[in-house]
């Protein structure tokens, strides 16, 4: 990037045998090598992928970008991207999605889809589980509940997200909690995870998602005051966010 920032890769090859690394093409593996902060091989879902990334790994980051294999960046631009980071400040952002070519599926959520307008950004609801930039700020707290859930259903810890970014608005901490960027990453749509793990969709296991939706625990509500309270007074007592759901 023209601003100097560092990019460094955790690669979790779910197409892969157990423990058996795949080689990686000789220009992409002298390109990446330097940048490999964590290679993991075996089925799995994405929160089980998540749950590699302890707190204490992530530290050093400002952000996480957590992002599916079927997603590129031709038409991305980190410097623009960056700039609505620091303007805003936001929990969770992404990228708007295009599709793969004209007319191809993009996201089903058409308030995170690519547009034409003149705006650069706009405040969401919610954020793709396939391509979530997410403050290390709040990671520890995401990462207590990845361990907390049944990982073959993102929908659960995505959704925590957004409660989290939806409470500390509410108590002032945040004016953005949630931000599309309008800058696009192209969606290939390959749904490589479904054909190589036991991954539960939404619209296939809604009673099994459900059951790992809940209130802001004892645990996370301390993690939650210690991540903000030295910056939001409202924050700084756990029962300002234990059980809370907004």
């Amino acid at each position: 990037s023209k601003a100097g920032d560092t990019f460094n890769f955790a690669l979790l090859h779910h197409d892969a045998e157990e423990g058996v690394l795949p080689a990686l093409p000789a220009d992409v593996h002298d390109l990446l090598m330097p940048h490999i902060a964590l290679r993991r091989a075996g089925p799995g879902c994405k929160v089980d992928f998540w749950k590699r990334l302890a707190p204490d790994f992530v530290a050093g980051y400002d952000y996480l970008w957590s992002m599916d294999d079927d997603i590129r960046t031709d038409f991305f631009d980190w410097d623009f991207y960056r700039y609505h980071l620091l303007a805003y400040n936001p929990l969770v952002s992404q990228p708007s999605v295009v599709g793969w070519a004209p007319k191809r599926r993009s996201s089903d959520w058409n308030f995170v889809r690519a547009t034409h307008s003149s705006n650069t950004s706009w405040v969401t609801r919610k954020i793709e589980a396939m391509t979530p930039v997410i403050s290390t700020k709040i990671w520890p707290a995401i990462f207590s509940r990845a361990w907390s859930v049944n990982a073959s259903c993102v929908h659960a810890t995505q959704d925590f997200m957004f409660n989290i970014g939806n409470v500390a608005k509410v108590l002032g901490c945040v004016e953005t909690p949630l931000l599309v960027v309008n800058t696009p990453v192209r969606h290939g749509d390959c749904m490589n995870m479904d054909k190589t793990s036991s991954c539960v969709r939404w619209r296939h296991g809604k009673e099994w998602c459900r059951k790992d939706c809940f209130g802001i625990s004892e645990k996370e509500a301390d993690l939650l005051a210690q991540a903000f309270g030295g910056e939001c007074a409202a924050a700084k007592d756990p029962k300002a966010w234990k059980g809370k759901c907004v």
